[in-house]
Formats: structure tokens, C-alpha cells, sequence
């Protein structure tokens, strides 16, 4: 028997439970709906199988655009738009993104020269 579908408020628990399980600013967050959130975490936003995600199918696609929103307004980063058939709301843990090496060879040569 197929378990029953849970309610907006016990699936923004869920989130918001998860969320705190891994402590930090709420920008640290991205959150999104999809039609299949799993493939959208791994395929579009180059998701990690050791990173820190959770998602969740909600009733219908503004119901997930909804809850998505709502974690946005909250400090979360993503898209909240509602979507047909995006059904499904993911979140994850964005990884910092470390500085870009400085490689002279993507530089004009004058850029590292005094210009009198």
C-alpha cells in the first residue's frame, strides 16, 4: 500500500527540519521544484551524491512552487516559479564556490604593467 501523500505543512516540517539538521545562513540553501527533482538536482545543478539535498513530492506543481517560495522569502536562493508538472521541491546545500585562479594567460599582457 502506497504511503499517503503528505500535507504542505508536514512537507515545509521536513525542510525546514532538514535545513536546520545542517546549520548555516539560509542563502547557503538552494531550493527549486521539478517534475523529477532528482535528475534536476544531479543533471542540472551538478548535485553530488556526498552533498547535503532532500526533496519531496508535493500535491500538485503550485503547491511545490509554493513551498519554494515560501523558503525564498525565508533567506533560501532558487526558483519558485511554478512550472507545469514540477510536482516535486528539492533543496540542497550550495558548496562555496572557492576564487577563480589568477592565470596570467587569461590576462592582456598590459594588464600586469604600470600604464604611465
Amino acid at each position: 500500500m502506497a504511503k499517503p501523500q503528505k500535507s504542505r505543512t508536514e512537507i515545509l516540517e521536513d525542510l525546514e527540519t532538514f535545513m536546520k539538521r545542517y546549520p548555516g545562513p539560509r542563502d547557503a540553501w538552494y531550493v527549486g521544484t521539478a517534475a523529477d527533482a532528482r535528475k534536476e538536482m544531479f543533471n542540472v545543478h551538478g548535485f553530488k551524491a556526498t552533498g547535503i539535498g532532500l526533496y519531496r513530492h508535493a500535491g500538485s506543481d503550485s503547491d511545490a512552487a509554493s513551498l519554494a517560495g515560501l523558503l525564498i522569502k525565508r533567506g533560501a536562493k532558487g526558483d519558485g516559479e511554478t512550472k507545469p508538472g514540477a510536482d516535486n521541491i528539492f533543496l540542497f546545500k550550495m558548496r562555496p564556490n572557492p576564487p577563480p585562479a589568477v592565470n596570467s594567460s587569461h590576462f592582456p599582457l598590459n594588464f600586469f604593467r604600470k600604464i604611465d
